[in-house]
């Protein structure tokens, strides 16, 4: 019996065959199906690190510090509004700002204060202006704690910060 009795066709028809196998192959011998396949998954990791870097990228932008230091916190002396991210005055004339609610120049820098009147720390700060826009002699105190606040006022330690931390995290789990 020989090869092409028990393939059971000539050897014209083995030749075809195998160009038709060839003609589908690339040249690394893989299929042009698999490589259509490989194709397809490298655009979708490339679009994946294309989205990656472009979101961390903006986020990071928002929290950038060179960003962050053109923004302030005022506080109005005459609503007591505050605002945590008012831009720095660039109009020349500085402190007090004017108020875009209002259009009075009634906005100055707001220091924070985070303690309660019971010697413990607070997450969200008391936010006071000093004594010393208005001109009025004696220290600033801070309406809730009655603590004296000055300029760039420290923050508690940071063990009583994190018991503030903590009692926040406790509280919402109830």
């Amino acid at each position: 019996m020989t090869s092409t009795e028990r393939r059971g066709g000539s050897l014209m028809a083995d030749l075809e065959s195998e160009s038709r196998d060839s003609a589908r192959k690339g040249p690394q011998g893989r299929t042009v199906g698999t490589r259509m396949l490989v194709s397809v998954a490298l655009a979708v990791l490339s679009l994946f690190v294309l989205g990656y870097v472009v979101y961390s990228t903006f986020r990071g932008y928002a929290n950038d510090p060179r960003r962050q230091a053109f923004f302030t916190v005022v506080a109005d002396s005459e609503t007591g509004e505050v605002d945590v991210h008012f831009p720095l005055p660039d109009d020349g004339r500085g402190y007090p700002a004017v108020n875009p609610k209002t259009g009075k120049r009634t906005l100055y820098p707001a220091e924070s204060c985070y303690w309660t009147k019971d010697g413990k720390a607070k997450l969200d700060p008391t936010y006071v202006i000093l004594n010393g826009w208005f001109e009025k002699p004696g220290p600033t105190k801070c309406p809730d704690c009655g603590r004296t606040v000055t300029k760039s006022n420290r923050m508690p330690p940071d063990a009583l910060m994190q018991k503030a931390w903590d009692a926040a995290e406790s509280a919402k789990k109830r």
